[in-house]
């Protein structure tokens, strides 16, 4: 028996020490990857944390708060993160940490309790169909009691909106969730029309079919075509950008379609840096592909410039705190 005992012992033994020697060795790469001088190691190290506590990752990446914007970005995005879901956001006050990065940490960390925000009442006015269609349009977004109008109503204002673009009315078709969208679809795709056979397209993928090949010479129609059906964001990130600095709204939304997780940032970028000729409509992807968190936040954020870059420092914190 007492040669079992001391086999068993040893045993446990040699275990504990195994473990411990590969913890040392995990810790050792671990520190060797953070305190290197290549960003790319920086942000391989703090990938690795994401299953540590707080207090685990402020110690590894304190001195990456200051290192380059990527850098810097990636450690602070995971110190947030822990913070807010463990509890310790008071422990972020004395940090590094960018402002609007750390009030919207702080605004997110308010809201836990509370409700979701509805948008407000649409005002008692008329719209002119034929000088203000888009208004009509936007009024798709509101609560469905608010709506004044069909598919049908919609379905016969211009599709083309004032940037040239076709996403405000595809969005619009998209949440009046009608059973006559296919319908839709079908008509337009085989239409000569460019808006209709470009409408017809993104409406498809947004329901979630498969994609729909269209005859056309038109060069973004083919590559809406390429994005939607190999869900190449790659594609999309590349095209996105018109002559004149401002971005192909249709462009954006086809690789939002494509995959919205890793397309979301380039949406975000690109409003934040006043890209959009029409800025609610990169408000309204934002709001149409992740609306559990759009709708959280009030719409008075959304009247100006100013106050629209609230709108999108208090979404992509969301998106943050989401793990989105």
């Amino acid at each position: 028996m007492r040669i079992y005992a001391t086999i068993f012992i040893t045993v446990v033994v040699a275990i504990v020490s195994g473990v411990l020697v590969s913890q040392k060795q995990s810790e050792d790469a671990l520190r060797v990857l953070l305190n290197s001088s290549s960003s790319v190691k920086q942000l391989q190290g703090i990938s690795r944390l994401e299953t540590k506590s707080f207090d685990e990752c402020r110690r590894h990446v304190a001195h990456l708060l200051a290192a380059q914007p990527d850098v810097s970005v990636k450690a602070q995005a995971l110190l947030v993160y822990k913070a807010f879901h463990q509890k310790r956001m008071n422990d972020l006050i004395n940090l590094p940490i960018e402002k609007s990065l750390l009030q919207s940490a702080f605004w997110w960390d308010n809201q836990q309790t509370q409700i979701p925000m509805s948008l407000p009442a649409i005002p008692a006015i008329e719209i002119d169909n034929a000088t203000a269609p888009w208004l009509l349009k936007l009024s798709s977004f509101y609560a469905e009691e608010q709506r004044n109008h069909t598919l049908q109503v919609i379905e016969q204002l211009p599709i083309r909106d004032r940037d040239g673009s076709v996403l405000l009315t595809v969005l619009a078709i998209h949440a009046n969730n009608s059973n006559d969208i296919q319908r839709l679809v079908s008509e337009w795709s085989t239409s000569y029309d460019t808006e209709a056979q470009k409408a017809a397209l993104l409406l498809h993928a947004l329901q979630g079919e498969s994609s729909i090949s269209v005859l056309s010479q038109d060069s973004e129609i083919q590559t809406i075509q390429l994005i939607l059906r190999d869900e190449n964001t790659k594609l999309a990130w590349r095209s996105m950008h018109r002559d004149d600095g401002n971005v192909f709204a249709d462009i954006v939304l086809a690789g939002m379609i494509a995959n919205p997780s890793k397309f979301i940032e380039s949406c975000i970028d690109t409003a934040k840096q006043n890209k959009w000729v029409h800025p609610e409509h990169a408000i309204i992807i934002a709001s149409t592909f992740f609306p559990d968190i759009a709708s959280r936040i009030p719409a008075s954020y959304r009247r100006n410039d100013e106050s629209r870059k609230k709108w999108w420092d208090l979404f992509s914190c969301g998106l943050l705190l989401q793990k989105r």
